[in-house]
């Protein structure tokens, strides 16, 4: 099975929800000033960004222009963990760890359900092998549990700046459905 790209940029843009000054700066559908100032994309208008523009920066250019996540992403053979997978790494980020890290909670996800691949915070073939080697519902259980478990961590750390967004990205961990439990 393929996946396709639309069903999972439908979920992102859902979830991002337009134009906001947030910690990141000016940002819509979650693509920040920042973020196009680094990537070579100095004169964008975030403000007036169309929700199909923001899809091609998604589809051609995100995380990294060298390297966009998408075509690394889309090996994933399940649709739903690919969105999953995809829009964690849209809100948590790729950067190399110690800095936040989507791929990283999705590795600790694949070892607490007994893969044996290094938490390098890099999606290579191990990282997705083990995600493949999962039924979804079991590989979303997992990884709804490591994102929420991520977010309560990172607003804890800092409740000043990160804990009024708690709600909010607890409800996206729980994509597509889930229950989080309060532990």
């Amino acid at each position: 099975m393929s996946v396709d790209f639309l069903k999972t940029l439908f979920v992102i843009l859902d979830h991002e929800r337009g134009f906001v000054v947030d910690n990141g700066g000016p940002t819509n559908w979650g693509i920040s000033t920042m973020w196009l100032i680094a990537a070579g994309y100095p004169d964008e208008d975030v403000e007036h960004m169309t929700p199909a523009r923001a899809g091609w920066f998604y589809e051609h250019v995100y995380e990294d222009p060298a390297r966009p996540f998408w075509p690394r992403c889309r090996e994933i053979e399940d649709q739903t963990v690919c969105t999953k997978v995809f829009d964690m790494v849209v809100n948590m980020g790729v950067q190399p760890p110690p800095k936040k890290n989507g791929v990283l909670v999705v590795q600790r996800a694949c070892i607490a359900l007994g893969n044996d691949i290094v938490p390098d915070g890099l999606w290579g073939p191990k990282t997705l092998a083990a995600v493949n080697s999962h039924s979804a519902n079991i590989l979303l259980t997992a990884l709804v549990t490591a994102q929420a478990k991520f977010y309560r961590n990172l607003a804890a750390s800092n409740p000043q700046k990160f804990g009024r967004y708690l709600v909010g990205w607890l409800r996206r961990a729980a994509w597509p459905g889930g229950v989080i439990s309060k532990e």
